[in-house]
């Protein structure tokens, strides 16, 4: 699983992409910096994995949004519970 860090787009870059894109110019997509991806090991039984294959078969979304769909859930209820404690 790799990790994408890139700020979003500002209006101006978004219409000076659209430009390019729409122009046919290719060239200019060289100059642009690359999207650094730092890889992530994620150590979880193969029954997860296939678990996780079928959501992704059956909502259409990426793993990636699936893992962080399934963290998220799981860090605010670990937060709870410290919390509690």
């Amino acid at each position: 699983m790799y990790i994408q860090k890139q700020a979003p787009l500002s209006e101006q870059q978004k219409e000076k992409l659209a430009k390019k894109l729409l122009s046919g110019a290719e060239s200019d997509f060289d100059n642009e910096p690359e999207i650094t991806k730092i890889p992530v090991t994620i150590r979880i039984p193969e029954y997860c994995l296939k678990d996780i294959d079928r959501i992704r078969r059956l909502t259409g979304q990426t793993k990636n949004s699936i893992y962080i769909d399934l963290l998220r859930n799981a860090i605010k209820q670990k937060l709870r519970e410290l919390e509690d404690k």
